[in-house]
């Protein structure tokens, strides 16, 4: 068995179902391999966006994504993307061509060519914090490339950079029930004991905790921390909030105040701003989480728990730091406070479960829409009752987003999906081609600048081949918007960062994709009946959003709290 089948065996014996990407000469033979073993190779029409559909595949399947890439320039293509996924520990394997080793190799034609691809893997891993693996010999191959997709699967993500000439090496014939690879997660990190009655020791100190938050993050969804959390709110009285990334994973408890932090309603930071104890269950803490540091009482205790004790204190200092798996921790403090027989009150009073469901967000603004532009908050609230319940959400990043985020809810924290780990936008397409490959029998939506979807337009192609069901919302403005509302309050002339758009509508139909144009809510309703229908392909939705409206949640200075 060659190596290039032996990538191929292996990954439809973990349940891979597609691999993305624009594979070079020494590794297009992969493609014909997949395709064999019932694994479809999805072709592409750029690097970085087949990084992202093997990024957006992994956070709507929690399988490993794999993105195939050609030695050189269709590497270097991919930083972007590849940056995305390292930076959100997506289970992701980028597999490329490595350069030759410098000895052994005589033929100047291959030596040519690696010349004029001579783009050192090694250095950009390193430069952009995903996992550099570069296999050892053709023999011990398959050992090696299991273990990297036991990587992968724990939440890591890979470059696994082959040198060209091993590709159509032999494999070696390690017995696969024999070696390392069978997909077992890594074992979860245990908690100390004496952290665990530490804290109990605080709770159960009422006057010292007597107003607890739990907040949440993408650590605790994925250690499948939640149903503990939940009993753990109960016992302590403590309010449930979410990081941006784990939204959603409270929103049926009467006392979840929804996201901490840049887009926290009214109500919850009024709340959080009472609070004398915050739980953080692996979340990172971030300047937009913090709000810069500010939401929360300065006299408030922090207990930060992360499996990742580089993550404790990177950028808050908390009171308590304590590596432990968030699901672990969480069960075994609530079983110590329960031993103890502790119960409290804290936040769970009448009122302020009352003052949480009669916040609507909807009552903060008056619709602005005017001739030839719907205001955009008006847009997200009608979307929000038109769109299937049973949806994906992905959200590109860019000044839209703030909208999008107020206004477009999802059922659970699986459900929605958010590219924007390295703050670049336009990766939001892949993002969502891989999501809907992974969720074929969903509604994926893609809510998307104007200026992130031109970035990306050549893979709505690739949904149109593949006949992907998803909705693509684009909010239109017609310029740079962010950069525009900086100018704008800066006093200085923004003509430079605005640009008229071609009809997006047309150039999706011309793309294969169905088309419209909304410039009104009355042209949105039109289209009700329409979006409950199933989709055979991309549905293209080209908003024509008010260009002056300025979210709330603008103000933020993004600059000066990562400067902090």
């Amino acid at each position: 068995m060659l190596v290039v089948e032996a990538i191929a065996d292996e990954l439809a014996r973990r349940g891979v179902s597609y691999v993305f990407g624009i594979p070079g000469k020494e590794s297009v033979r992969l493609g014909v391999e997949l395709n064999r073993l019932g694994v479809q190779f999805c072709s592409t029409r750029h690097e970085t966006q087949a990084v992202m559909m093997a990024d957006g595949y992994w956070r709507a399947s929690g399988k490993i994504g794999v993105a195939l890439l050609a030695q050189g320039a269709g590497f270097a293509n991919a930083v972007s993307g590849m940056a995305c996924a390292a930076k959100a520990r997506s289970g992701v394997v980028v597999i490329a061509g490595d350069l030759l080793k410098s000895d052994g190799d005589d033929d100047p034609k291959a030596r040519a060519i690696q010349d004029l691809k001579g783009i050192n893997p090694r250095i950009v891993c390193q430069g952009i914090g995903i996992r550099y693996v570069r296999p050892t010999s053709a023999g011990r191959f398959r050992a090696e490339f299991r273990a990297a997709l036991d990587l992968a699967q724990s939440g890591c993500a890979i470059s696994l950079n082959i040198p060209s000439n091993l590709f159509s090496a032999p494999a070696g014939e390690e017995d696969a029930a024999t070696e390392k690879g069978t997909g077992a997660p890594v074992a979860a990190v245990e908690p100390d004991g004496d952290a665990v009655e530490t804290v109990a020791e605080l709770l159960a100190t009422t006057w010292a905790a007597s107003r607890p938050v739990i907040l949440a993050g993408r650590g605790a969804v994925r250690a499948g921390a939640l149903p503990a959390l939940r009993r753990l709110a109960d016992v302590t009285g403590a309010l449930l909030a979410t990081s941006l990334a784990a939204r959603a994973a409270f929103r049926d408890d009467p006392f979840d105040i929804g996201v901490c932090g840049t887009f926290s309603t009214p109500v919850a930071s009024e709340l959080l701003s009472q609070a004398d104890c915050i739980l953080v269950f692996g979340a990172s803490l971030n300047p937009f989480t913090t709000y810069g540091q500010t939401i929360f009482p300065k006299q408030a205790r922090v207990i930060h728990i992360d499996r990742d004790g580089a993550a404790l204190g990177k950028y808050l200092d908390p009171e308590l730091p304590i590596v432990a798996d968030a699901r672990l921790f969480a069960e075994r403090l609530v079983a110590d406070l329960d031993r103890r027989g502790h119960r409290a009150t804290g936040y769970r009073t009448a009122e302020v479960a009352r003052d949480i469901a009669d916040y609507d967000p909807r009552s903060e603004f008056n619709d602005q829409s005017a001739d030839g532009v719907i205001d955009p908050r008006t847009l997200m609230v009608e979307l929000n009752d038109m769109l299937p319940k049973r949806r994906l959400l992905v959200v590109d990043a860019g000044l839209h987003l703030h909208y999008a985020l107020t206004f477009l809810e999802v059922e659970r924290p699986d459900d929605f999906i958010f590219p924007i780990d390295s703050l670049a936008i336009g990766l939001g397409m892949g993002a969502a081609i891989g999501a809907a490959a992974a969720r074929p029998d969903w509604t994926t939506v893609l809510e998307v600048g104007d200026c992130g979807f031109m970035m990306s337009l050549g893979d709505l192609d690739t949904a149109v081949r593949h006949r992907l069901p998803i909705v693509v919302v684009i909010s239109n403005d017609q310029a740079w918007g962010a950069e525009a509302q900086h100018l704008q309050m800066l006093g200085l002339p923004d003509d430079f960062v605005r640009m008229p758009t071609p009809s997006l509508a047309a150039v999706a139909s011309a793309m294969g994709a169905e088309g419209h144009t909304i410039t009104s809510p009355a042209e949105l309703r039109s289209l009700a009946g329409r979006l409950k229908r199933p989709l055979d392909g991309p549905l293209v939705l080209d908003c024509r959003v008010h260009p002056g409206i300025q979210p709330a949640s603008f103000n933020f200075d993004y600059a000066g709290v990562f400067a902090r």
